[in-house]
């Protein structure tokens, strides 16, 4: 393997699991830390054990979603929002100076 190609992989796979994180982290979270308490205690508890984490994990792994569902505003819907916290801001804005004042 030449080192551009060990390099790509390694990169690719970093950027795979960013994204895998990204789409939900709590459960990706739960999922790192459930591999860590295995890695960690495979070698102290007994092989029934281990073999049962490893199931949990699977499953943990399973339940985790591939895809998220998005919700998306459109154009005129993000526009309105945007407008409505400015407006919202400027009148916040000028009660602040007229209290002041």
């Amino acid at each position: 393997m030449t080192f551009a190609t060990f390099m790509d992989w390694n990169v690719m796979r970093m950027a795979g699991f960013f994204v895998w994180l990204s789409r939900n982290p709590a459960a990706a979270l739960r999922i790192k830390g459930k591999e860590m308490k295995l890695k960690v205690e495979k070698p102290s508890v007994t092989p029934e054990r281990a073999a049962e984490y490893e199931r949990e994990l699977e499953e943990t792994r399973r339940r985790h979603p591939v895809r998220e569902p998005m919700v998306r505003l459109n154009i005129g819907t993000a526009m309105l929002l945007v407008l409505l916290f400015i407006a919202l801001y400027l009148m916040a804005m000028f009660i602040r100076a007229w209290l002041i004042k």
